[in-house]
């Protein structure tokens, strides 16, 4: 095996959310700020950062515990009507399991909703380290999540691979000195300097690149 420990992001990773981001950042947007216009290729790179950051930023005038509550409320609601899986989720997460591959989530979602979400699509049972917003101090991008992954393992650094979404996902990879495998179907665009070890095309990729660490064709 070229990883021994496949680390995964959850929003736009594993779990297709766009559809309940939108939704939910929508419904707040036609309740606090019905007259402002956001575009959809906006509002689609809020999946990424800590939410508490983006509400803050597009909300300021709300109080800020008031409007975390409601879209949990609303990104609850929307879950169980919008969120799924990207197609070979399932079977590639059996087959790495089935080879005695390590499986985690580094997410800046909260923990509890982490937990709530693998168990609604039943895949809570894969994965057996989870590092969530509420885990650490400083969510990604910064590495911390990951270093506290890496002690968790007790593994080398060499030995870990890093599955994302996101320009985030990929700093924190880069800053923690671990490969990055990043999926190429997100409507999130890159910057030209990113050059993951891998991209995907299709998630049937990720067990060759964790067998022999290269993307097949």
């Amino acid at each position: 095996m070229k990883y021994d420990i496949v680390i995964f992001d959850m929003d736009g990773t594993l779990v297709d959310t766009d559809l309940m981001l939108v939704e939910s950042m929508m419904a707040l947007f036609r309740k606090y700020r019905p007259d402002y216009k956001i575009s959809l290729s906006t509002i689609i790179y809020f999946s990424g950062p800590p939410i508490e950051d983006t509400l803050a930023q597009y909300f300021p005038e709300v109080d800020h515990a008031t409007i975390i509550q409601e879209f949990k409320d609303l990104s609850l609601q929307y879950y169980h009507l919008s969120a799924m899986l990207f197609p070979y989720t399932v079977e590639v997460l059996e087959t790495l399991h089935r080879q005695g591959i390590k499986l985690g989530i580094l997410t800046n979602k909260h923990h509890d909703r982490t937990i709530d979400t693998l168990k609604m699509l039943n895949i809570e049972h894969y994965f057996d380290y989870i590092v969530a917003y509420d885990d650490v101090e400083k969510p990604k991008p910064d590495p911390e999540g990951m270093f506290q992954i890496i002690e968790h393992y007790n593994v080398s650094k060499d030995r870990l691979l890093f599955v994302g979404d996101t320009i985030y996902d990929y700093q924190v990879a880069v800053s923690s000195g671990v490969d990055c495998a990043l999926i190429g179907w997100s409507p999130r665009r890159f910057p030209a300097h990113v050059r993951p070890a891998h991209w995907l095309t299709d998630y049937r990729q990720l067990v060759e690149v964790v067998i022999n660490g290269k993307t097949s064709v």
